[in-house]
């Protein structure tokens, strides 16, 4: 029986303090009743679940369904929470006028790009808290949660109609769950977004991902990673002529070996070991 993976280990153990941090917020709030508390549960409740939902994906494969609960779940629902919280905790003005300018920063990436509606959105909200903060700034956190529950929702309705390919689901417990499972076009619309984020205002980009092509697409610089360790890097190009080989995954190939890699224990063996770390064998 073979050792418990650490991406089923660490996310397990995440799970649990991220569990066990909202009851306690909870438990602060039955007492104190400050919002704060309240929806920091729920910011905790949805990494709990995030990281939860990595866990059953090491150990026992990705499914569609669990694919999209981890990114409405991580992607979303965690910065989103928390930092609505944090809007509860600080009432000052001065914070709700930040909370603005941040929206209103964070819509120019959208409308410079061709994701204008979502910058307009981004606009709108800005410009709703604004008369908020003006006429009735007491309302303003309870306005902004209110906003995000429904943003909340119709993102929830977009990730679990958009089609997945299943094919970038992580097959192995070394391979790192990201947003890149999505339908193609989707995926094609964010590869456009990075390169203009890129090209046209400056932004350096660290891309992690698994698969060549998509790195030998988008990436100007490359740095091949095996076992923890920088084993090359350099251009597209360079690594190939480096390898004498004609693509990027050959070269990956190349650079940390062909053999496959001994797995270490099944999905089941590794829950298995799970449980016998914290109740003992049954």
């Amino acid at each position: 029986m073979g050792r418990l993976h650490w991406n089923v280990l660490l996310p397990t153990l995440t799970s649990l303090l991220g569990f066990g941090f909202a009851v306690v917020l909870i438990r602060r709030f039955g007492r104190r009743r400050q919002a704060y508390h309240f929806v920091w549960a729920l910011g905790l409740t949805w990494y709990a679940l995030a990281a939860g939902s990595e866990a059953v994906g090491g150990a026992f494969g990705w499914t569609p369904i669990l694919y999209r609960i981890w990114y409405l779940t991580g992607a979303i629902g965690v910065a989103a929470y928390l930092g609505a919280g944090t809007v509860y905790l600080h009432r000052e003005s001065a914070f709700g006028s930040l909370v603005v300018v941040c929206l209103l920063v964070g819509s120019i990436p959208a409308l410079a790009g061709r994701h204008v509606g979502v910058g307009l959105l981004g606009l709108s909200t800005a410009t709703l808290l604004t008369i908020v903060l003006t006429w009735r700034p007491t309302l303003f956190a309870h306005v902004l949660f209110g906003l995000l529950g429904v943003f909340t929702l119709a993102a929830a309705l977009q990730i679990f109609t958009t089609q997945i390919d299943i094919t970038l689901l992580p097959t192995s417990q070394d391979e790192v769950v990201s947003g890149q499972a999505f339908d193609p076009q989707t995926r094609n619309q964010l590869w456009v977004l990075v390169r203009q984020l890129n090209e046209q205002e400056g932004v350096t980009i660290f891309l992690t991902t698994h698969y060549m092509d998509e790195a030998e697409r988008v990436a100007q610089r490359i740095a091949i990673i095996d076992h923890g360790a920088i084993v090359a890097e350099g251009s597209a190009a360079a690594l190939k002529e480096q390898t004498s080989t004609g693509t990027l995954e050959e070269a990956f190939l190349a650079l940390t070996g062909t053999t496959i890699r001994e797995e270490q224990g099944s999905g089941l063996d590794q829950m298995r070991n799970m449980v016998k770390m914290w109740g003992g064998r049954r």
